[in-house]
């Protein structure tokens, strides 16, 4: 008897290990027109760097006029990533009136407070909307950052 239980824990835990590869085989499988590119974009094909290309290239440089055929996508790897400063530049040069990202703020979902990358104590510079994510956090805004622009 005490045979046969280890052969049923061997037999089981053998069937696992193939059962739990060929799984892993499987999901592999199902992953790989995902993994075929660097985007995890299923069907991305040989127009998308242009298109990428001229989408960054009117993201980071907003002009007039682009030379559509300027660029050559003959390469294998053409650089398709969006610019260091693109951020930077959207925060200093477009969001410039403090109305954007108040109203922004005001209409976001209270869930993603949270996830703020700057904890905020208040959504208007009169502290009506309190923003902080406790009550302690919010007597604490009151006590120290009331004088400035949390």
């Amino acid at each position: 008897m005490h045979l046969s239980q280890h052969w049923l824990r061997d037999t089981l835990g053998a069937a696992y290990v193939v059962a739990s590869t060929a799984l892993g085989f499987v999901g592999l499988g199902l992953l790989q027109p995902y993994m075929a590119n660097d985007y995890l974009w299923a069907a991305f094909n040989d127009s998308m760097p242009v298109v990428t290309g001229l989408l960054n290239l009117e993201l980071t440089v907003p002009t007039d006029d682009f030379d559509l055929f300027g660029a050559t996508y003959l390469a294998t790897d053409p650089s398709l990533g969006v610019q260091a400063a693109y951020g930077r530049k959207i925060m200093l040069q477009q969001w410039t009136q403090l109305d954007v990202p108040i109203t922004a703020l005001r209409t976001m979902n209270a869930a993603d407070v949270g996830s703020l990358v700057t904890i905020y104590c208040w959504a208007d510079l009169e502290r009506r909307w309190e923003l902080a994510f406790t009550s302690q956090r919010q007597a604490r805004c009151v006590e120290t950052m009331s004088t400035n622009a949390a």
